[in-house]
């Protein structure tokens, strides 16, 4: 599905492959230099992550790891889980996010609105 990341980051990139995805999301975001919080809305945070995928399209999990592996500040702050509920208020508050359901009605795929 994705290109192999020594394929675009060199053979001793320790980049997951699965978050090749995130190269768009990484040229438009500026990575504090500290520990900070990022100086964006947690909104768009979460709409660059989505728009970075290849499907334009992302599990919350995958969403939770974009900002994760973007961002020091999600790494430092993972176990507290107050920034993950802030994310999942923000996607089911905001109408530029759109669910994609799954089979029995379960969470799917966070997509924007188009």
């Amino acid at each position: 599905m994705f290109p192999p990341t020594a394929e675009i980051w060199g053979s001793g990139a320790h980049i997951p492959s699965s978050m090749v995805f995130l190269l768009t999301f990484v040229r438009l975001v500026p990575v504090p230099a500290d520990d900070s919080k990022p100086d964006l809305p947690l909104r768009l945070l979460i709409a660059l992550a989505i728009y970075g995928s290849p499907s334009k399209a992302l599990t919350l999990g995958q969403i939770y790891d974009a900002l994760i592996w973007q961002f020091p500040w999600f790494r430092t702050h993972n176990k507290e889980g107050t920034w993950k509920s802030s994310v999942r208020h923000s996607l089911s508050r905001n109408g530029e996010f759109v669910n994609l359901k799954r089979s029995r009605g379960r969470s799917g795929l966070w997509t924007l609105m188009a």
